[in-house]
């Protein structure tokens, strides 16, 4: 697991599930200066920080296609879990065909977007969602 890019505690906190370092790196970027991260390069790294860590972050950010839990699955395991299942989860994946979309809005998304994306309406999205 990556450290948290910065360790400002005033700013809020968003975990990023992310397995291409390169777009992972590009959505960190696209995140800063607003928002602190933690990024994990799966799903199943992403639940394991959420169930151990004392610092719980303030929305997911998540890609579906993943290695070992992809994205739709760690929003089923999120929404069973009764300390997890208020984390407010935008997916942000390739994957963009009208069922997919309905599908991660049933798991339990609060935003969905389509990569390439745009750093704009990334941010929008997450403020939007933290009520500011």
């Amino acid at each position: 697991m990556s450290s948290p890019t910065h360790p400002t505690p005033d700013k809020p906190l968003v975990l990023l599930a992310e397995d291409d370092p390169v777009v992972g790196t590009m959505i960190e970027r696209s995140l800063q200066p607003d928002f602190r991260t933690h990024r994990c390069k799966d799903g199943m790294e992403a639940y394991i920080y959420l169930r151990s860590s004392a610092e719980r972050p303030r929305v997911l950010v998540t890609d579906v296609m993943m290695p070992r839990l992809d994205g739709f699955a760690l929003a089923q395991r999120l929404q069973a879990d009764p300390t997890l299942r208020a984390l407010p989860i935008i997916f942000l994946t390739a994957l963009g065909n009208p069922k997919q979309v309905v599908t991660g809005l049933q798991v339990g998304a609060r935003a969905y977007l389509t990569k390439p994306f745009r750093r704009e309406e990334l941010l929008a999205k997450v403020h939007k969602i933290l009520g500011g």
